[in-house]
Parts: structure tokens; sequence; C-alpha cells
């Protein structure tokens, strides 16, 4: 249902920052240090983030600074950076606690949360298309979720 041809680089580019995202389960996964708490360990990303970030900044000129008093401007970028910061939290946690494939389902979440919000503050409308995926994607989660009950069920009765 893309509006054209051209439009098909953002497929791509959905397809890999979910590859993005598994890598990323994955690598905190494997590479947590035993015993550090998930806050420590947000930390260190978010430092190196900020790091990695301030040339790409300086290089576009998209540094915006805060003046007092704060407009929407500001209030919104504080205000996604402290949800950016509590859910990553959550999400680091939930991998140290669950592992990287139950966090994953986190991404459900998150999507499903875009969408509502895109309907709500900006009176998006989405094509038949959208809604069959979400329905598809949605099934998916419903049908993972029916298998680790049932195998969760059957490891409690062989005991």
């Amino acid at each position: 249902s893309l509006p054209e041809r051209t439009a098909a680089i953002w497929v791509v580019a959905a397809l890999a920052a979910a590859l993005s995202y598994a890598a990323e389960n994955m690598i905190i996964a494997k590479f947590r240090p035993p015993r550090t708490q998930s806050l420590t360990i947000l930390l260190g990303m978010m430092t190196v983030a900020t790091i990695a970030l301030v040339p790409l900044v300086i290089a576009t000129d998209s540094f915006v600074p805060f003046a007092w008093p704060w407009g929407t401007v500001e209030w919104a970028i504080v205000g996604m950076a402290a949800i950016n910061v509590v859910s990553y939290w959550l999400f680091i946690y939930l991998v140290g606690t669950t592992g990287p494939i139950f966090a994953s389902q986190m991404a459900y979440l998150v999507m499903v949360s875009g969408v509502l919000w895109g309907i709500l503050i900006f009176a998006e409308t989405h094509s038949g298309w959208i809604w069959g995926a979400l329905g598809v994607m949605l099934a998916g989660l419903a049908l993972v979720g029916q298998k680790s009950e049932v195998r969760s069920q059957k490891s409690d009765s062989m005991n």
C-alpha cells in the first residue's frame, strides 16, 4: 500500500530497525556483566549514545537550546527523554530477568502504542493493509503465548 515505489526504501529501513532491536536484545543478554544493575547498564548506554550523537547534532546544526520559560518544544524534549529512560530501564531489566525473547515482546506494545498515539494525536488513518498486518501480528503473538502456556502446563504435569 505504498503511495509510490520510491517509498520502498522505508520498508528496508523498518526491517533494518527490527534487526537492530533483535541484535540489541541478544547483545544485552550475552554481554551483560553478572550482578550488574539495570540502572548501571542504562547509564552506560545513554552515555555512549550521547557521545556518539554529539558530532551528528553539531554537524546538522540540530541542537535546541533550552530557554526559560520552557515552551512546548522544551517540554516535549524532556518528556521524550523521560519516557525513553524509563522504557529502556524496564527493557534492560526484562532482558536480565526474563531473557531476550520474552523482552522482545515489548516491541509489540510499543508498536500498538505508536499506532494509537498517531490516531489520537495526529488523526492518522490507516489502510486495510495496515490493519490486516496488525491483526496478523497480534494473532501470531497470541499463538506464541498459547504455545508457551501449553509448554508450561506440560512441564508442570510431568513433575
